[in-house]
């Protein structure tokens, strides 16, 4: 399931750590809370950047 969300974007499929980026640019939630959580934390660091 996360392979298929991870390589679906162009259907619409979004996995939860760009859901957490994208708040966090909004700054709807703070860096800390998304990192706590994400099932990766690394992998959401890499789309902060």
């Amino acid at each position: 399931m996360r392979n298929a969300m991870l390589t679906g974007g162009d259907d619409g499929m979004i996995t939860l750590e760009r859901s957490l980026a994208t708040r966090v640019r909004e700054r709807l939630i703070d860096r800390e809370t998304a990192l706590r959580t994400a099932i990766d934390p690394g992998l959401l660091l890499h789309l902060l950047v």
